[in-house]
């Protein structure tokens, strides 16, 4: 219970603290999401990794998210065919497997001022050239902020018109746990804006 009552107060904080209609409107949207998330974490652990992307017979064109025990392990990414993996960490992540697997490391903590949205067009484009070729696994600690909130940048980036919202449904169909946390879901929202000035 007080978990609920103070993720409801760190919603209604950061509503009140956006002066734009748009934005508020969408952080109620995402306040349907965010107390069930939390308690789904809470009393069901997340699972190692999801399938957001389902891939081909050829074992390529998936994209997998999930927690840093899956990038640890060769045999079960040589079993879901992983053969690109983007670490979203605060701290270097040596994989040594004969490059036989790419990697991107990207550096960041997952708090609500950490700058993410400076990753999200080396990752996009990191993840759409080996996507082609490959499966592909993005991954943080446990799978639920950072590496969520690259993928959904990746969806959004790759769907064009599209928002932040209905990529967020689509990965949470796949991963219940996942939720970027305040400072990203903003960012992605400017994500949103920028991609829709483009099209």
């Amino acid at each position: 219970m007080m978990i609920r009552i103070i993720c409801c107060q760190k919603l209604i904080s950061l509503k009140f603290r956006s002066s734009n209609l748009f934005e508020s409107r969408l952080l109620d949207q995402i306040s349907k999401f965010f107390i069930s998330t939390m308690e789904e974490c809470l009393f069901n652990p997340p699972l190692p990794y999801s399938e957001i992307i389902k891939p081909s017979l050829q074992g390529k064109g998936g994209l997998y998210l999930g927690q840093i025990e899956v990038a640890e392990n060769y045999e079960k990414l040589k079993k879901l065919r992983i053969g690109a993996i983007v670490s979203i960490i605060g701290y270097p992540l040596r994989l040594n497997y004969d490059n036989k697997i790419k990697h991107l490391y990207l550096e960041a903590y997952d708090r609500e001022d950490q700058n993410i949205e400076q990753y999200f067009d080396a990752s996009y484009t990191f993840i759409n050239e080996n996507i082609k070729k490959t499966n592909v696994f993005v991954h943080c600690q446990l799978g639920i902020s950072r590496s969520s909130s690259i993928v959904i940048a990746y969806l959004m980036m790759k769907n064009k018109q599209t928002t932040f919202l209905k990529e967020l449904q689509f990965v949470k169909s796949k991963r219940d746990c996942a939720h970027p946390n305040d400072g990203f879901q903003k960012q992605l929202m400017n994500l949103e804006k920028k991609l829709s000035k483009n099209s």
